[in-house]
């Protein structure tokens, strides 16, 4: 009488569970119950009934919030009604009352609000005991807890201290307490935090079982009840029906379905389902009809529907889209659409399209938290599908998104473990995720029964006793084989099926063993990333404690440590992409501490290995093998291709100087040398240039005999040998081969010559990165220059254009039309073979070429791999074209790339990029700046609109020209011409649109987007060069004579035409790379250094460092007595970035013991500590969207994503960004001046052209500042002082550290910024010069366009942000309201402005930048707070 009837509610029984309050009174067995004195004892508890459990919270708020319940027990009987009595009080509530036996002989006497509660009660209990006891479930143990007196004895126990009831532990917190089913306690008992965890986690398994078995139940009455009405209906006893108008029920049908659900018998059914009997009341009532209701009864799916809903995803081409669904259809009873969705999202990693779904992995797992814990068993369906899903993508699919999913998962743990303030949804969930991340981790490492305690994962987060262990095994097991009975909680493709079902002892052998090979190596990989990665994570925590003074010297015997452990780990960012990446070292004197108050971030330099995929790899050489099969025609004979590369790969030596490849090493090792034993007879040789048959098992014997034995030609792409004894290549034999090959029908055009001392070599040899290249053929104008050697000395002679066609039976014509000399490392290593052992020993006798020839050598070298500007212009663009599609590129690292051929992306199809888009939006901007400036509504617009309209009329031209050279191809097809369109006449028009200034889209861009690792070779190898420049200009002679920079220039040698160290030839930097123009004349040194790493010998690290040693060799001796490590101050001063990365990585790598791998590469990586990264890595999710969606509209819009990973509430890894520096970190450095536009113009100073080269980098500076200023006023980027703002050395402007974003910043309120739409001050401006600049209407012209690209896809990063914003513990979300969140970002996107007003009211959002008084405010604040730069 003393609860308010507002805060009772009554029970609702839904889905295998009923919720509600009840007055509860507890009795033991020979007590007789007193009505008076009961009303007095009675608990006001809410009580959740599942199966048979019967569980009783506080109230409704701690039920939600997740505590620990105040009792549980596991029901044996009930009845309606107590005891009686005279009170007359009693008998009045004997219809609202109920009494329950548990399993430990408790009474329990609860009275229930109103007598349909109490019957819904009833019918929820007997539904569960007749579920329970059917399916007979696992019991559980009663165990004997720990006696305080056997602690006692071990010294454990002392006075006043309390005890954990179930492990025996002392507790410090006596506050914590939860029941002990497995000990007989039914109501709380003091426990230790651990045991606390660790049974939560134990009633969350029990639950999902007693829900599973609630919904079997339901099921199978409702399949009884369906079979019932369908005998009523058709007396055949049909199973399967389906109406339709011409087949409609009558009304006899009708009435007797009516009386059938109104029977008793059909009682029994209603009171087991409650959706049945919701719909057989609403049969009674009117509400449905026959037809309908039998509809209802029918649950089995539509395979054809579901194939329809696929397609309809596909349709929609974006996962923006199906992720919108998803999201839509995660509440809902729908859960056939749920499953479809999952399971098209497989279809989409089956196909090779995994980045589509790791895209949006965040928000999946977003999803995922949202629907923990499962309430009753309709959500439990819907989650064990989800779970279902994201366990087969992290297992089946790739490693890193289990690492990524484990990452957030402990993260959120921490949140609702260690924190009592965090949201109620957060923390009733945590039991849930530690059974699904330990699910996770048995998964993986193929433990049994589905349990492996989750050690690895979850650190100490759940340390279960002994007993708690076997419970936990108990349920787990017993809940796999609920789930095996039950297939519609799987996907079509499931990993827990696979486990259930034991598929792996159904594969074949082989099958079998791989995929146990591949699981035990990501399971390596996993382990291995999480400790790593976590040791480092605690070093930084570490060193947030100690004295800035000691903090550098801490960090570097960690590192040290660390290295001398011999265990490192995975890729602390977790890249998502193919393949494993390794630590193997970190250098520890290259780590730094960055100086802060509240956080000690420190950076670490981490070399790293990549490790291929297996499945790739094994998929490759099957290609390969089949491949060569098929080309030959037969079976393969000894190693495959691949095997043989791989071989001449290990053995460089033999394949520069083309010697014979030994097939195996001795002891398996390089010993640097090959000392041949047998030389190939190119005899043996058929006119395929393979060996027949009887050669190949003649040579398969011998290797069976012998170590070291040449490898027969297989492959027509492998390289003829023609060599003599002494290793020199033989003009004999050549003609022999030739004459035989003519002999036997092989189609080839001999060059005409009398003259016995030349003689033509056309070979090829497998390149050092595995493309085919052409020896000793230089092209020339109309004439094919052609060297050979004649006792050792190397020719020259010109081939007529009409012999250049070689071509050999069997082969196909080669496509490269430049073919190139042979490799200059050949000189190399004849110089490394050349000691006067050998020399005695007769393995080798090279001899020193003459000038004339080395001159020769050289000339063709800078032609053909140095691309010398000799050539005409349009040989010069065919050179271009040739050596793009006929050279392995290195525009990006292997270990930066993600999954590759994408077919879907977030944003849409990446093949239906247009052109068309791009000039449509950019027209619509540029036409609404030039009439609003026209009419002077707005001064942004009138300052640009002369520069608008010159670039409309651009666009107008390019058009124009596209739609007459379009029309004029279309007429030549009409025509029925043998072609359309020639190459040459291609060329043409595009030429033609080049002297119109039309940009030729198939060209590509004129500007570098992107900078590869061969640009940031070029670009540190160029500050190099003008440092050691500069010095000499120092401490050269006013009156000496300087270097001229004359293409080619030959040096007086000796008189005998040999070359000594002072016969050098002289070439000007910008003749072997334009990048390189203005540095001089290279020493020799350098010069042979570029060679080699122009023809692809030596690596972009290897190319550094051999010029760092050779330009320090030059120094000393120049000046013994200089200090070689002087550098000028002045000089460096211009380019403040100071050691680029492309110096620190050859640096490294050559003091590296593991440097000497392929596959080594340098990682950079800052790892912070308290300071939580997960609201970062979400804002760069949205930053790279941007990209996509400015990529797919063609805009030339540049932003830098870089890589976030949150390890924890408080730690996290961060990407370095290569080759920036802060705008206040630039300011403060020594010889800094004349702002931002006077320090890119000495950037641009020794470049060949300085005009273009500064252009090119405000161009830069221009498209990343609209990028960034657009998403700064789109997701509201806050706290934007000259920190936080970067600049890189090709001009880019690029935005860091995302703590206050989307409304939040700092001050609040009062916050100076909170005004501004983004920031763009003076010093910006001056860079762009000025308003009225051309720059400054392209970033006018960027902004706009790119706004309306965002536009368009408005929808998806509405529905991110929705997703992610719902119950998230996100500073920048936290205590507001997710729709208050997506309608602000949703108004900020202005979707009810046409396009000429939104860019009108873009043009607004600059003006009020650039006149902004609270950005100049802020930066002030800044300096007088921080010392930040102004």
């Amino acid at each position: 009488s003393k609860i308010k009837m507002s805060s009772v509610s009554g029970a609702t029984r839904q889905n295998g569970c009923c919720r509600g309050n009840l007055w509860k009174q507890v009795q033991g067995v020979s007590q007789r119950r007193d009505p008076k004195a009961d009303e007095n004892k009675r608990i006001f508890e809410f009580c959740v009934v599942s199966g048979v459990l019967f569980i009783s919270y506080s109230d409704y708020t701690a039920y939600n919030r997740g505590d620990h319940p105040m009792t549980i027990y596991k029901i044996v009987g009930a009845s309606a009604s107590g005891p009686s009595s005279g009170s007359s009080a009693f008998e009045a509530s004997a219809n609202t009352t109920f009494r329950m036996v548990t399993s430990q002989g408790t009474h329990l006497y609860c009275t229930a609000p109103t007598p349909n509660d109490c019957s819904t009660w009833l019918a929820t209990i007997h539904a569960g005991l007749e579920a329970t006891y059917m399916s007979a479930p696992v019991e559980t143990p009663i165990f004997k807890p720990p006696s305080s007196e056997s602690l006692s004895t071990r010294g454990m126990f002392r006075e006043k201290q309390i005890l954990c009831t179930s492990c025996g532990r002392s507790c410090d917190v006596i506050t914590l307490a939860t029941p002990l089913p497995q000990y007989g306690y039914e109501r709380r008992c003091h426990v230790c935090p651990e045991c606390l965890v660790s049974q939560g986690v134990w009633l969350d398994v029990q639950l999902r079982n007693q829900l599973y078995a609630a919904h079997q139940y339901e099921q199978q009455a409702l399949n009884a009840a369906r079979d019932e009405c369908y005998e009523v209906i058709h007396d055949g006893g049909i199973v399967e029906i389906k109406f339709n108008e011409a087949t409609l029920p009558t009304v006899s049908q009708a009435n007797a379905l009516r009386d059938l659900i109104s029977s008793l018998d059909f009682l029994a059914y209603r009171r087991a389902c409650p959706d049945l009997d919701r719909w057989c009341s609403e049969l009674e009532l009117g509400q449905l009809d026959a037809a309908e209701f039998i509809d209802l009864l029918d649950d089995t799916p539509n395979t054809q529907i579901a194939e329809l809903k696929k397609q309809a995803f596909r349709v929609a081409g974006d996962m923006g889209s199906a992720m919108k669904l998803l999201a839509d259809y995660t509440f809902t009873d729908d859960i056939d659409m749920f499953r479809q969705i999952l399971d098209f999202f497989l279809d989409l990693c089956d196909e090779s399209d995994l980045s589509s779904v790791a895209f949006f992995w965040p928000q999946l797992q977003s999803l995922h938290l949202k629907m923990l814990p499962p309430k009753d068993s309709s959500e439990l369906l819907r989650v064990e599908l989800m779970e279902d899903f994201l366990l087969t993508i992290a297992v089946k699919y790739s490693i890193q998104l289990a690492l990524e999913i484990t990452w957030a998962y402990v993260a959120d743990l921490e949140d609702s473990l260690f924190n009592l303030n965090i949201s109620p949804p957060t923390r009733s969930r945590r039991f849930s995720v530690l059974r699904f991340v330990c699910e996770l981790e048995s998964l993986l490492f193929d433990f049994q029964d589905g349990w492996g305690g989750g050690s690895v994962s979850l650190r100490n987060m759940l340390t279960p006793s002994k007993h708690q262990v076997i419970m936990l095994k108990d349920e787990m097991a017993y809940l796999a084989k609920t789930r095996k009975k039950l297939s519609n909680g799987f996907l079509s493709r499931s990993v827990r099926m696979e486990k259930l079902s034991d598929a792996k002892f159904t594969k074949p052998p082989e099958e079998a063993a791989e995929d146990a090979l591949r699981a035990a190596k990501y399971a390596d990989y996993f382990s291995s990333h999480l400790s790593f990665t976590r040791r480092i994570c605690d070093v930084a925590e570490k060193l947030r404690f100690l004295d800035i003074s000691e903090r550098a010297s801490v960090l570097q015997k960690e590192m040290d440590t660390l290295n001398a452990s011999g265990s490192m780990g995975g890729d602390p960012l977790n890249r998502i992409k193919d393949g494993l990446t390794r630590i193997v070292r970190v250098p520890s004197k290259e780590g730094h501490v960055f100086r802060s108050k509240e956080r000690t971030p420190i950076l670490l330099l981490m070399e790293v290995i990549e490790e291929p995929d297996l499945v790739a790899c094994k998929e490759k050489d099957i290609d390969e093998r089949l491949q060569e099969q098929s080309e030959r025609g037969t079976p393969s004979v000894g190693p495959s291709a691949e095997e043989a590369n791989q071989r001449r790969n290990s053995n460089n030596y033999a394949v520069d100087m083309e010697l014979p490849i030994p097939d195996e090493q001795h002891d398996g090792q390089h010993d640097g040398h090959y000392e041949p034993d047998e030389q190939c007879d190119s005899n043996q040789m058929n006119s395929k240039g393979h060996t027949d048959t009887e050669s190949v098992e003649e040579e398969t014997s011998k290797v069976e005999k012998k170590e070291t034995l040449v490898e027969p030609e297989k492959n027509t792409d492998d390289a003829k040998l023609w060599l003599n004894s002494e290793g020199n290549l033989d003009a004999d034999s050549v003609e022999k081969d030739f004459d035989k090959e003519e002999k036997q029908d092989a189609l080839i055009e001999p060059q005409e010559n009398n003259d016995d001392d030349k003689v033509e070599i056309s070979s090829e040899s497998q390149g050092m990165n595995g493309s085919n290249e052409q020896v000793s053929l230089s092209n020339t104008g109309d004439n094919i220059d052609c060297f050979h050697t004649v006792n050792g000395n190397v020719e020259k002679q010109s081939i007529g254009e009409e012999d250049q066609q070689v071509k050999l039976m069997g082969t196909e014509e080669s496509t490269d039309p430049n073919p190139i000399p042979p490799s200059p490392r050949a000189l190399t290593k004849f110089k490394q073979l050349d000691s006067p052992q050998k020399r005695e020993e007769g393995r080798i006798e090279p001899e020193t070429p003459s000038k004339e020839a080395m001159e020769l050598f050289l000339i063709d070298v800078m032609n053909q791999r140095l691309n010398l500007p000799k050539l005409s212009s349009s040989e010069r663009e065919e050179s271009d074209d040739d050596n793009e599609t006929g050279k392995t590129t290195k525009d990006e690292p292997s270990l930066n790339k993600t999954v590759t051929n994408r077919k879907m992306t977030a944003l849409g199809d990446a093949d239906h990029k247009s052109n068309q888009v791009s000039e449509d939006i950019k027209r619509n901007v540029l036409t609404t700046i030039m009439s609003k400036g026209l009419q002077g509504s707005n001064t942004i617009a009138a300052g640009a609109a002369v520069a608008a309209q010159k670039s409309l009329q651009e666009l107008d031209r390019k058009r124009a020209v596209e739609m007459m050279l379009n029309d004029k191809n279309v007429q030549q097809k009409d025509n029925n011409e043998e072609s359309a369109m020639t190459d040459e006449e291609a060329e043409l028009q595009r030429q033609k649109m080049i002297d119109l200034c039309v940009t030729d889209s198939s060209k590509g861009s004129s500007v570098n987007l992107s900078g590869n690792e061969d640009d940031e070779a070029i670009e540190s190898l160029r500050l190099l060069l003008l440092q050691e420049k500069k010095s000499k200009e120092k401490d050269e002679d006013p009156t000496g004579t300087k270097n001229s920079s004359s293409s080619l220039r030959n040096a007086n040698g000796s008189p005998d035409g040999t070359i000594d160290s002072s016969d050098v030839i002289e070439i000007d930097a910008g003749d072997v790379d334009p990048r390189l123009a203005g540095c001089g004349v290279l020493p020799p040194a350098v010069l042979s250094a570029l060679t080699l790493w122009k023809g692809g010998v030596v690596t972009n690290a290897e190319l550094l460092e051999l010029v760092k040693k050779d330009l320090q060799f030059i120094r000393q001796s120049d000046n013994p007595s200089a200090d070689v490590g002087e550098d000028n101050s002045e000089f460096w001063g211009r380019f403040a970035f100071g050691e680029r990365w492309a110096e620190k990585k050859a640096r490294i790598a050559a003091c590296s013991p593991e440097a000497s791998d392929e596959e080594w590469d340098l990682h950079g990586v800052i790892v912070k500590s308290n300071d939580d990264l997960r609201q970062e890595a979400f804002v760069m999710q949205l930053i790279e969207l941007c990209r996509e969606a400015f990529d797919l509209a063609q805009l030339e819009l540049w932003v830098h994503p870089y890589r976030i990973l949150a390890t924890g509430r408080t730690t996290g890894v961060i990407e370095c960004v290569k080759n920036a520096m802060s705008f206040d970190g630039l300011k403060k450095r020594r010889g800094f001046k004349d702002g931002l536009r006077g320090h890119l113009e000495r950037m641009a100073e020794f470049s060949s052209n300085p005009g273009e080269a500064f252009k090119t980098m405000q161009h830069n500076f221009v498209r990343s500042l609209a990028a960034y200023s657009l998403m700064s006023y789109l997701f509201l980027f806050k706290d934007r002082h000259n920190g936080n703002i970067l600049l890189d050395t090709a001009g880019h402007v690029i935005h860091i550290d995302f703590g206050f974003v989307f409304g939040i910043a700092p001050g609040g309120s009062f916050s100076l910024e909170m005004s501004t739409p983004f920031k763009i001050t003076d010093e910006m401006l001056e860079v762009m010069g000025e308003m009225q600049s051309p720059f400054f209407s392209e970033f006018v012209t960027l902004f706009c366009c790119g706004f309306l690209a965002l536009r368009a896809h408005m929808d998806t990063f509405l529905t991110i942000v929705e997703i992610t914003c719902k119950t998230s513990s996100f500073k920048c979300f936290e205590g507001r309201e997710p729709s208050e969140v997506v309608e602000k970002l949703r108004s900020r996107f202005c979707p009810d402005l046409s396009k000429e007003a939104a860019v009108a009211f873009a043009l607004d959002l600059i003006k009020h930048s650039t006149q902004s008084f609270g950005t100049k405010q802020y930066d002030y604040f800044q300096y007088l707070s921080q010392g930040i730069a102004t």
